[in-house]
C-alpha cells in the first residue's frame, strides 16, 4: 500500500492479481462496495433531507443485498458511512457521530426495533423543515401504531417526533392542516373503562361511516388538525337521541336544583352537564364522560349525561331521586368509591327522615 495524504476516503487497492481471478473477484467487489455509504452506490437514490447528523435519501429499484430471505428488506441505515440495519421502508438513512454504535470491529447488524429507536433519537434534533419535508414522503406509514405496549417494531414513535417538530412551527403547521384537511383518528385505549367502551364502538362505527382507512392516522397528527373520530361518533349518536318535552326539562331542572341543594353546587360538576333522552332502558348514562386526570380521584368530567326517560315522567320522587344522583355518582370512577358510597348513604338518610324539606320536594315533583 502506497503512502498517501488523508483526505477522508477510504480506498482498497489490490495489484498484482492473476488475470483468471479478475472477473470473479471484480463482481464480488462491486456488491460489497454497496454495504458503504457512498454517492455513487446503485442502492442510494435521490436526497430528500440531510442534517449535520442524519439524512434520508431514497431506494432506487435495484433489490437489495439478502432481499432473497427477507422479503421486508426495502431499506438501509447507514451508521458512520457503514450499513448496519435492514429498514422495511424504502429509504437510506445515514446516521452520522454514533461512535458508540460503530467502536466494535465486530460492525454486527443491529435488529430493526434498535434501528427504530437510533434514527427516531436523532429525529430529535431535525428543524421543522427538514422533518415537514420529511414527513411528506413517508405518508405510509402515518397510522403506525403500537399493537400493544411489547410492540417496538413500529415506525409510530419516529412518525411522532416529526409532528412534534413540524408542530413548532405555526405556518408549516397551516401548511399541513390546508394540504391534509382530510385526515382523521382514533385516540389509543387506556385504563379509562368507559373511554375504552367509546372507542371500540367508534371502531365499529367507522366499518359503516364511508371513512378511507388510509385518512386515518396516528392520533399525535391532532396537533396538525387531524379530526378525532370519537367526536365524530359521539355527534351522530347524540343525534339520535330525542328532545326533551317541556315537561321533562321543568322534572330534570328540578332534579339537578335539589341535588345543588343537598350536595352544594360544585359536588358533582362545575357546570350543569348536557342532558340527552333516551327511551332505551339500558343506555349506559355517562358513555360520553371522560375522565379527569388533573385529580387525584381520577374522577369523570361530566360534560353530557344519557337519562331515560321513564326517570322523568313515570317514576315517583324517591326513585327519580335515587336515579339521577345514582348517574350522578358514577363520576367517583368505581361502585366500589367511598364517596359514591357516603352520597347514597346521605340521601337514604335524608328520604326516610320524614322532614318538612324533602316532604315538600316530594309534592312539588307530583305538582
Amino acid at each position: 500500500m502506497s503512502k498517501r495524504s488523508d483526505d477522508g476516503t477510504t480506498r482498497l487497492r489490490i495489484t498484482n492479481m492473476r488475470k483468471e481471478c479478475d472477473e470473479p473477484f471484480l463482481a464480488t467487489g462491486e456488491s460489497l462496495t454497496n454495504y458503504f455509504f457512498y454517492p455513487e452506490n446503485p442502492l442510494i437514490g435521490s436526497l430528500i433531507v440531510q442534517d449535520e447528523k442524519i439524512s434520508f435519501y431514497r431506494r432506487t429499484q435495484m433489490p437489495c443485498p439478502s432481499k432473497w430471505f427477507d422479503p421486508d428488506f426495502r431499506g438501509i441505515l447507514f451508521i458512520n458511512n457503514f450499513a448496519r440495519a435492514r429498514l422495511d421502508i424504502p429509504f437510506v438513512v445515514n446516521l452520522k457521530a454514533d461512535m458508540r454504535a460503530s467502536d466494535s470491529r465486530k460492525r454486527d447488524v443491529f435488529g430493526t426495533s434498535k434501528a427504530i429507536r437510533k434514527i427516531s433519537s436523532a429525529a430529535k434534533d431535525l428543524c421543522p423543515n427538514a422533518s415537514y419535508t420529511l414527513l411528506c414522503e413517508l405518508g405510509s406509514i402515518w397510522s403506525n401504531t403500537p399493537r400493544n405496549y411489547k410492540d417496538i417494531l413500529t415506525w409510530y414513535f419516529f412518525i411522532c417526533q416529526l409532528v412534534r417538530n413540524v408542530a413548532t412551527d405555526e405556518s408549516l403547521s397551516a401548511r399541513f392542516r390546508e394540504a391534509h384537511d382530510d385526515l382523521y383518528y382514533l385516540e389509543r385505549k387506556s385504563s379509562d373503562r368507559r373511554r375504552n367502551v367509546l372507542i371500540e364502538n367508534t371502531r365499529k362505527w367507522i366499518e359503516e361511516s364511508g371513512i378511507k382507512r388510509t385518512n386515518i392516522v396516528n392520533p399525535i397528527f391532532r396537533l396538525l388538525g387531524a379530526k378525532p373520530l370519537t367526536d365524530m361518533y359521539e355527534a351522530e349518536v347524540l343525534s339520535e337521541y330525542k328532545s326533551a318535552t317541556e315537561h321533562e326539562l321543568k322534572r330534570a331542572d328540578f332534579l339537578f336544583a335539589f341535588v345543588e341543594s343537598l350536595f352544594g353546587r360544585n359536588f358533582f360538576y362545575e357546570t350543569r352537564p348536557e342532558l340527552y333522552i333516551s327511551d332505551k332502558s339500558n343506555a349506559d348514562s355517562l358513555q360520553f364522560s371522560e375522565r379527569d386526570y388533573s385529580k387525584s380521584s381520577r374522577r369523570y368530567k361530566l360534560g353530557k349525561i344519557i337519562c331515560r326517560r321513564t326517570l322523568l315522567t313515570e317514576s315517583g320522587f324517591e326513585e327519580a331521586v335515587v336515579a339521577f344522583v345514582n348517574i350522578l355518582a358514577e363520576s367517583f370512577s368505581t361502585k366500589r368509591s367511598k364517596k359514591r358510597a357516603y352520597v347514597l348513604t346521605l340521601l337514604g338518610e335524608l328520604l326516610i327522615s320524614g322532614s318538612k324539606w324533602v316532604t315538600a320536594a316530594r309534592n312539588a315533583w307530583r305538582d
